[in-house]
């Protein structure tokens, strides 16, 4: 709740002004609010913004004469073409919004989970090559091993065929 006060002694300016905020996505499944705020209108009018059913339409109505009256509003609105219209292209779009983000992400997880399979292959390879060229050379120079780590998978490939046949590491990473 934003009230108006004065800055350096705090004192309440108007107790006829507030603003209360509500984050509907921390309401309980009765629309209360769930940090133990005891006012209730604002109670009702969070319950009424959550509403899924007649039913609890109902119910908010019962309560309280506004709530009737929001009730009987949203249904009069709700019979307007104009506003009918404009509330299926919100949910048609909302609809597609939220496909396209899920392809979005389906995207981005294929693509992150391919570049994290490449990375591995170059990595082992890569580990190989190294254990293959010990074995075949001795101890490798610093520079032989940044290059190795640094290769794509294609050019580990060629090196690790090479290994085979070459007589010294630079015959094997010759172009």
């Amino acid at each position: 709740i934003f009230e108006l006060r004065d800055r350096y002694t705090h004192t309440l300016l108007s107790d006829h002004f507030s603003i209360h905020l509500l984050q509907l996505s921390n309401l309980d499944r009765q629309g209360r609010p769930q940090d133990g705020d005891d006012d209730a209108r604002v109670q009702r009018w969070a319950r009424f913004l959550v509403a899924k059913s007649d039913a609890q339409f109902e119910q908010l109505a019962a309560e309280d004469p506004i709530m009737k009256l929001a009730k009987q509003t949203l249904e009069e609105l709700s019979q307007e073409p104009d506003t009918r219209h404009n509330a299926w292209e919100r949910e048609e779009a909302l609809a597609l919004y939220n496909k396209s983000l899920a392809a979005s992400e389906a995207r981005g997880v294929a693509k992150g989970r391919a570049a994290g399979v490449t990375e591995g292959m170059a990595k082992g390879m890569a580990s190989s090559l190294v254990n293959l060229l010990g074995l075949r050379f001795g101890r490798l120079p610093d520079r032989v091993r940044v290059r190795l780590e640094t290769a794509t998978v294609e050019q580990l490939g060629v090196w690790t065929q090479r290994v085979l046949t070459a007589n010294t590491p630079d015959e094997v990473f010759a172009s």
